[in-house]
């Protein structure tokens, strides 16, 4: 089972965060929105880059790839 390995996962869940995060930028132009909604989009954004520096693991230096990663995931909450 390869195909299910840590990097192919936060790979897939880095496009996912993209994907939601295209769509709720489209909601945001076209409807109104709540004040806090665009924060929401931020959040997204910042769960895209940390899953593709964690996706990066032997190709970024570990500081960059776990340390920064996991300090994006923690500050998209």
């Amino acid at each position: 089972m390869d195909f299910l390995d840590f990097k192919t996962l936060c790979f897939s869940t880095a496009i996912v965060a993209l994907v939601l995060c295209g769509c709720m930028v489209y909601v945001y132009k076209t409807r109104k929105t709540y004040n806090g909604y665009y924060l929401w989009v931020i959040a997204s954004v910042i769960y895209c880059f940390a899953f593709v520096f964690m996706t990066l693991r032997n190709v970024l230096p570990d500081f960059l790839s776990i340390v920064i990663g996991n300090t994006l995931i923690i500050a998209g909450n």
